[in-house]
């Protein structure tokens, strides 16, 4: 089910992270709830923490102090039970690729957020072992990649984006990337605390360059990654039958 943001109560209660212990199942993240407060009699009390008000797990990159960033966003719950999709709702639009994003690099609301602020699909162009990124090299400006963000196998979509031409084409000795870009200085220190690495090739952050975006955040399905590591895949090895993405 997708849950809208549209603004939050003026209490805000912090439990602290407990540090994980080797061997027992104590771990506990840390996370934000928040209220307007409970009526006891004809007092307004700071009861934040009982069932029923919202929690905003620390983990998602979320902070009170920046509450103002997730009004309008919309997310999903998956305690919550979706209704089945009307006919009448949108179609995942075709494109010609799907990435895959996943918690490893950043929640899916700073995820979305890259791509709207560096105009960036952050991405290296090589691997570990010095050997491009399949399917880099088939990147055409105009090309539309369908992002998504899961885990597990499964993905939600995010946005539909369209590649263009870099504006700072990243070349090295061997290759040259038409379609993938550096990222500016000022997202870098954001992007190592979100646990993203510089391309181990290029030695600074990159991404694909888009050029426009169409929000799908409002559809409602699943889609399953094929097996393999590769984040970037071709549309019809996603899509390879019409009930490759299902409605929730």
């Amino acid at each position: 089910m997708l849950v809208a943001v549209q603004s939050f109560g003026s209490i805000w209660t912090a439990r602290c992270a407990r540090t994980v212990t080797e061997g027992t199942n104590l771990a506990r993240r840390g996370a934000y709830y928040n209220t307007t407060g409970v009526l006891a009699g004809d007092v307004l009390r700071n009861r934040s923490c009982i069932y029923g008000h919202v929690r905003v797990d620390e983990c998602t990159g979320f902070h009170p102090q920046v509450a103002e960033r997730f009004t309008e966003l919309i997310g999903r719950d998956s305690n919550i039970q979706a209704s089945p999709r009307n006919s009448g709702e949108e179609e995942l639009p075709e494109c010609d690729f799907v990435y895959f994003a996943t918690p490893a690099c950043g929640s899916w609301t700073i995820t979305a957020e890259f791509v709207n602020s560096a105009n960036a699909i952050i991405a290296h162009a090589y691997n570990n072992a010095g050997l491009r990124m399949p399917l880099v090299q088939r990147l055409r400006p105009g090309h539309q990649i369908l992002l998504v963000y899961g885990a597990d196998g499964k993905y939600a979509p995010v946005f539909r984006c369209k590649v263009c031409a870099s504006p700072e084409t990243v070349r090295t000795r061997e290759h040259t990337f038409d379609v993938f870009c550096y990222i500016a200085e000022e997202f870098h220190e954001r992007l190592k605390a979100e646990g993203y690495a510089p391309d181990p090739v290029v030695q600074r952050f990159t991404g694909i360059s888009i050029g426009s975006l169409q929000d799908l955040r409002n559809i409602e399905c699943t889609i399953t990654k094929p097996k393999g590591n590769n984040t970037l895949r071709r549309w019809d090895e996603v899509f390879s039958s019409n009930d490759e993405h299902q409605s929730n």
